[in-house]
């Protein structure tokens, strides 16, 4: 073999298994005369293998293998290597980064992307055919530029498998896709590979445990497995699934391989008995109080600051994968899932008649039915009943002068202002603070950001964290409210970013952050957030709920705007964010906003947008990082012809240098 480490590999239906190697080209195995044949690139012979690391091998149905790498895809038919380089100058993005191929059963021949998403092409010239993108407007539209698998079950329907968006289901009659996420019941939206079981099952492994789906009547049944299976870890490699002779299931994963036998799994169709476990009051001061709920019915008084509710599903199958989810009417308009917490609580209820509801799942999904409901009465305070604002009517009533009061007022409203200053001034002094005093000199990048706080200062937020082998994070957010309670959330994540472990892809540093900020309880406060990863030659870039990024491209003076879905940090414990990663060349320049800058509002109440924003970095991205910053701030500043910006605006640039 060309050496000890090896990439992907394929078994061919002759027989032969080809291996790429860790560096460039790729091992022929001859099983039956036991022999080895070598193939690397040759720059001098126009018919080698193409050059660079094998990312992917793939034999289509006349025999034919495909193989992809960075530079592009090649072609080995009639012992002959043909090849199709990524050019972008031709804007031939479907070579770029290719991750999988397949060629269905009625002749399509698909590609995947690990950035530039989904393709159908034309076989014979390599074309694109195709190209599958997302459509805000339509729901069946393919919602990933992170392509990770493609497969094609026995029922001949293609499946899809992306890098955070979820599973995609092809729709051949109206070439649309159905989308599965973790909303269906999937245990990740990351799904690293695919493959059938003997019974018809559809096995994939994730970037948390294993899952299998089954379509009955329209409806993807899905079950989800993990350690408490007994699964070795979480996390599965791509493309590292097989089914064995008889039938079991093979994942590959950094913990080992995990063997799973479809025939043991035995569905758990009971649904769990489902009870109101405790409910306590918590008031202003913290004191907490247990509340008597045997009748059904709890009563409250205004104290309450928070009304803290526990419960419980009963099952005797793996319990801790119970699912729970509520509702609370009179004051949500739907159910709310829960995960696998069985406690919730709701701040701040206004004095009514409420009534609490929840269900459970079992670990197959088995949902029961709705509890019987527990009625809770808020009590207003006595200063605010009917018999009260009797009282106050008569009362200003006989009340002769109305100058008292609005001397009273006036008095009243400047204190409030003075009040208001020095926490406003308390306030952005404290943002200021947590933001680094300077820009790092790291690699060959240049990197230039600040923030032009508004009237009311927000909780925007940029950090830097350099690291030991040469790569740096870039993190840059955006809290919600304003004042101290963004300031609150913002400290909160700068302690957890300097508690992460080194060395973790973005998206697991902002999946730890979630859950830590899910665990404090902060209510409806929430941090969006972006973390990118510069490398020297590429970029891993995740995002939870902040807009866009730029990236200029040098070598075309493009700009491509790149954006991910994802929740803001503390809204679900589970949550899992997608990541990307992005090839750079000297030149490029990388740019991070807050939603300050393209939500701006002028005199005429129009939004400045983020076509104005793409546009500006598009004619800036030559100049200097400190440049393309500034450039931004005067787009906003023209914008809003002298008024206050209504939000911060953050605004930091990372150039990497061209090389002299």
């Amino acid at each position: 073999m060309l050496t000890r480490e090896t990439g992907t590999f394929e078994m061919l239906s002759n027989g032969q298994v080809w291996i790429a190697s860790e560096h460039g080209g790729v091992s022929v195995l001859d099983a039956q005369s036991q022999t080895f044949t070598r193939h690397v690139h040759d720059p001098e012979k126009e018919k080698s293998i193409i050059e660079g690391k094998i990312e992917c091998v793939y034999e289509d149905a006349d025999g034919t293998v495909w193989l992809s790498s960075i530079s592009g895809v090649c072609r080995y038919k009639d012992k002959k290597f043909n090849s199709y380089m990524y050019n972008p100058s031709l804007k031939n993005n479907h070579l770029s980064g290719v991750t999988a191929f397949l060629e269905d059963s009625k002749g399509q021949f698909w590609i995947g992307t690990g950035a530039n998403g989904l393709y159908r092409i034309n076989k014979a010239d390599i074309s694109a055919k195709e190209h599958y993108i997302l459509d805000p407007h339509d729901e069946n539209s393919f919602a990933s530029s992170v392509v990770l698998a493609i497969y094609e079950d026995k029922n001949k329907d293609v499946w899809i498998g992306s890098g955070g968006e979820g599973l995609f289901k092809y729709n051949h009659d109206n070439n649309n896709f159905t989308r599965v996420t973790i909303d269906d019941g999937l245990p990740s939206n990351t799904i690293t590979s695919l493959k059938n079981d003997n019974e018809g099952f559809l096995w994939m492994g994730t970037r948390n445990g294993t899952a299998r789906l089954k379509t009955q009547e329209g409806k993807f049944l899905i079950q989800g497995y993990n350690r408490t299976d007994g699964l070795s870890g979480r996390i599965f490699y791509k493309d590292a699934i097989a089914v064995g002779k008889y039938g079991k299931m093979y994942f590959g994963g950094p913990e080992g391989m995990a063997v799973v036998n479809p025939l043991d799994i035995k569905p758990n169709d009971e649904k769990p008995l489902i009870a109101i476990t405790g409910i306590a009051a918590i008031d202003q001061s913290n004191k907490r109080t247990e509340i008597d709920f045997s009748s059904s019915t709890i009563d409250i008084d205004h104290k309450t600051q928070t009304l803290q509710i526990d419960f419980v599903g009963l099952s005797f199958q793996k319990s801790a994968k119970n699912n729970y989810r509520y509702t609370l009417e009179n004051h949500l308009d739907s159910w709310v899932d829960n995960g696998t917490s069985k406690t919730v609580s709701f701040q701040g209820l206004d004095p009514g008649k409420y009534k609490f509801v929840f269900m459970a799942s079992n670990n197959d999904g088995v949902w029961s039915e709705p509890s019987k409901g527990t009625e809770i009465i808020v009590h207003p305070p006595a200063w605010k009943t009917w018999w009260a604002y009797s009282g106050y009517a008569g009362f200003f009533a006989l009340t002769a002068f109305g100058a008292v009061r609005r001397r009273d007022k006036t008095q009243l409203l400047k204190l409030e202002e003075s009040r208001r200053t020095q926490e406003l001034e308390e306030a952005r002094e404290f943002q200021m603070k947590m933001l680094p005093k300077k820009c790092p000199e790291v690699m060959d990048l240049e990197i230039a950001a600040g923030i032009q706080t508004a009237t009311e200062v927000g909780g925007d937020y940029y950090d830097f964290f350099p690291q030991r082998d040469n790569s740096i994070y870039v993190v840059v957010g955006d809290a919600t409210g304003h004042g101290m309670t963004a300031g609150m959330m913002v400290s909160i994540t700068k302690a957890g970013l300097y508690g992460t472990a080194p060395n973790m892809p973005p998206n697991e540093v902002s999946k730890g952050l979630n859950r830590t900020i899910k665990a404090i309880e902060l209510g409806k406060n929430k941090m969006a957030l972006s973390i990118a990863r510069f490398w020297s030659d590429r970029v891993e870039f995740t995002s939870a709920a902040m807009p866009p990024i730029y990236h200029y491209q040098s070598s075309t003076e493009d700009v491509d705007e790149i954006l991910l879905e994802g929740l803001p940090l503390g809204s679900f414990k589970g949550e899992t964010y997608g990541q990307v990663d992005i090839a750079s060349e000297p030149g490029d320049a990388f740019v991070f906003i807050s939603d300050g800058l393209p939500e701006a509002t002028n005199k005429s109440e129009k939004m400045l947008g983020y076509r104005a924003v793409l546009d500006c970095v598009k004619e800036n991205g030559k100049n200097s990082a400190e440049e393309i910053k500034q450039s931004l701030f005067d787009l906003g500043a023209a914008w809003l012809d002298g008024i206050q910006n209504q939000d911060d605006i953050t605004v930091v640039v990372v150039k990497k240098e061209k090389i002299s």
